[in-house]
């Protein structure tokens, strides 16, 4: 977080140590690679052959932590690109400590164990070896664990349990995601379908940064932004997909709308016309 605070939004970590692998040390390298990959750069690289600390090297328990927290990043790679572009715009770093976002509350001022990953996701690692429970503080507004769905107010703090093969992550309430299909590597296929993972709360927006990926022709403007929007009331929820604006042409998406709510009527608005459900 210190990194970002000095402006290297964009900076890295051997996920298990670059040096002296150990079988034995399961529990540290479960719990680094979850931290890993919600780092601004997800890198796993070290020495001692003919280990290198490759995933499947540790055991199945590990393997399969390590398939979902990359699959997950993988799918958040809208978000975490359109992130990227606030660093690019304003050196706001994508992994942040929270008195960035939360500056009029004193509680996140000394918080060394959790940080916002991009404006919508709250991390909170777990580095105490053997740890059962860790104790979480929310700041103001509404909160929702990604796991469970549990809605929690801000300006406390609650304590979890951590199981191993869970990173404590928490929703802002409001925030909308969008996330693509899962992928091996970058641009495997072209992301014809997106979800929108959406938090209803109020009235919420954002703006999903698209560009070529390839060219350096954002430096000319060449990109393009999709608004949603989103509006709850105490008996209806509207959610408006607006068209991208920019001199870049993405590909047309299909949309896949995925909200927690509770009892209310919805109606979703796709370039301004309405669809009732």
């Amino acid at each position: 977080m210190s990194m970002g605070l000095s402006g290297v939004g964009n900076w890295t970590h051997c996920m298990g140590g670059f040096e002296q692998y150990s079988p034995y040390d399961t529990e540290l390298y479960i719990r680094w690679c979850q931290f890993g990959m919600f780092s601004p750069i997800a890198m796993l690289f070290g020495m001692d052959h003919p280990h290198y600390h490759e995933p499947w090297t540790y055991g199945e328990i590990a393997l399969d932590n390590f398939r979902k927290y990359a699959s997950l990043r993988y799918a958040l790679l809208p978000y975490i690109y359109t992130a990227e572009r606030g660093l690019y715009d304003s050196a706001k770093p994508l992994m942040k400590p929270l008195v960035m976002d939360f500056p009029d509350d004193e509680n996140t001022y000394n918080l060394t164990r959790q940080y916002m990953f991009g404006p919508s996701l709250m991390v909170c690692p777990v580095t105490t070896k053997g740890a059962l429970s860790q104790s979480v503080y929310f700041p103001g507004g509404e909160w929702i664990d990604y796991e469970t769905g549990e809605r929690i107010s801000g300006r406390q703090y609650k304590s979890f349990l951590t199981p191993l093969d869970i990173l404590p992550v928490y929703v802002k309430a409001g925030a909308i995601i969008p996330m693509q299909p899962l992928m091996q590597w970058v641009d495997q296929y072209p992301t014809d379908v997106l979800t929108l993972d959406v938090y209803p709360s109020g009235n919420s927006s954002y703006e999903m940064y698209e560009d070529d990926g390839e060219t350096m022709d954002y430096e000319k403007n060449i990109f393009a932004r999709t608004r949603f929007a989103s509006q709850l009331t105490a008996d209806k929820w509207t959610f408006t997909v607006a068209k991208p604006e920019g001199l870049y042409h993405p590909n047309v998406h299909t949309y896949l709308i995925k909200a927690l709510l509770y009892k209310v009527r919805y109606i979703f608005t796709i370039n301004y016309i309405s669809l009732l459900a």
